[in-house]
């Protein structure tokens, strides 16, 4: 698809989408903020339109209040934007598709960062990811489970974490004066 055709589609989304977006504290109380993304209130409503053809999170582990949780995937040629938002959460984000990446050359993509409320309640939660086309029809949901855990305890004299924010086998290792 042609740029210009493909901006005008983003465009489109958010006429379609976006007319409550717009307010400076949009999606403040929702349980997922997505960033770059405008607020929808509501659920999302799944229909025949296009498909998510894969979603990823860059760990299933989350605590409430981190920042910076990298979420991608791939959506079906036809797909010009992507709805994403928690299960039983306020509202949901309507974000455009972003031009197909070098893993998947065929397909439009997304690649966004979420903020976690530190209002999101802890156990197993369900992030929900949907296509949508250039005239507003949605396809079917992706949910992707994930885990709130609480974080970490600073217990004792000293507390030494490591936090990544992408795929990376890290090693910490600590060296005491001694």
């Amino acid at each position: 698809m042609g740029g210009g055709l493909r901006r005008l589609s983003a465009l489109g989304l958010f006429a379609l989408f976006g007319a409550q977006c717009f307010t400076p504290t949009a999606g403040l109380d929702a349980w997922v903020r997505v960033r770059g993304a405008s607020y929808r209130e509501g659920a999302i409503s799944e229909g025949a339109g296009p498909e998510v053809l894969g979603a990823q999170l860059s760990s299933n582990l989350v605590t409430p209040g981190q920042s910076g949780k990298p979420l991608q995937g791939a959506l079906a040629s036809s797909a010009t934007g992507v709805l994403i938002g928690a299960e039983g959460d306020l509202g949901h984000w309507v974000l455009a598709a972003a031009l197909p990446s070098v893993t998947e050359p065929e397909y439009p993509t997304f690649s966004v960062l979420l903020d976690l409320s530190p209002e999101l309640p802890l156990g197993t939660q369900e992030l929900q990811i949907a296509a949508v086309d250039e005239d507003g029809l949605v396809g079917p949901i992706t949910r992707l489970e994930f885990a709130v855990v609480p974080p970490a305890s600073e217990e004792g004299a000293l507390s030494i974490s490591l936090q990544w924010n992408n795929d990376a086998d890290l090693d910490l290792h600590v060296v005491d004066p001694a």
